[in-house]
């Protein structure tokens, strides 16, 4: 919420190049020029990022420009604009992961029903895509393991991954989602899998980076390599 507090001012400034022409048509001439431009896209992306949903920009324009010029007749002062904002954004926030919930469990379902899918006791669901050596290796809690992974959604929108950077990921069981913790257990190393988390074993109601809560994560994971725990 604090880029909100700084629409009044960005909007205000930014409004200029609105009305000269559009965005991609601005010539960031001066300095002035650029920040109040950094400012509205990044004003822009947040208010995304928050589900903001339609807005009245023309309106938002008007009021920022009001409020920049110190207009004492506006009808909600700062305290009452944030507190309204507070209010609105949690309950878009909750309906998006009410939504996202639902998709999940929907996803989750019918994945269920293809084959060569499994499902752990916890929810989890994997599909070999290539077994290892059934008599290498496999982490326990405490070790560390080298994989391969990307990340996506459900949507096949990818959120992370290790695969641009070279060399394999190091992680440690105990340190990652409970969803990693368990079936990496399962895996032996060579051993590459689907693995689909559901969001109580991913990150649950929380947000996680990227991460919308509620989120299911799809994973095409690889263990290259356990590293054992150092003995006590």
């Amino acid at each position: 919420m604090r880029n909100l507090l700084f629409i009044a001012i960005a909007v205000a400034v930014f409004s200029s190049c609105q009305k000269s022409g559009t965005a991609q048509s601005v010539e960031l001439k001066t300095e002035n020029d650029s920040v109040s431009y950094a400012l509205g896209v990044n004003i822009g992306e947040s208010l995304k990022k928050q589900g903001a949903g339609d807005l009245n920009f023309e309106l938002m324009l008007a009021m920022a420009e009001r409020a920049y010029a110190g207009d004492t007749t506006l009808q909600m002062n700062e305290q009452e604009c944030m507190n309204y904002l507070n209010t609105y954004f949690q309950r878009k926030q909750m309906e998006a992961a009410n939504a996202t919930m639902e998709e999940g469990k929907q996803f989750l379902a019918e994945n269920a029903k293809k084959e060569g899918v499994m499902t752990t006791p916890s929810g989890v669901q994997y599909k070999i895509l290539k077994s290892g050596d059934v008599n290498a290796p496999s982490p326990v809690m405490g070790d560390k393991v080298l994989v391969n992974y990307t990340g996506t959604f459900i949507n096949g929108e990818e959120f992370d991954s290790n695969k641009s950077k070279g060399a394999p990921a190091t992680l440690t069981l105990g340190q990652v989602i409970q969803g990693f913790n368990e079936i990496l257990q399962m895996m032996h190393e060579g051993d590459h899998w689907m693995v689909y988390v559901p969001s109580e074993q991913g990150y649950g109601s929380r947000t996680g980076g990227r991460i919308p809560a509620n989120s299911v994560l799809v994973f095409d994971l690889e263990l290259v390599q356990v590293v054992p725990a150092p003995a006590k």
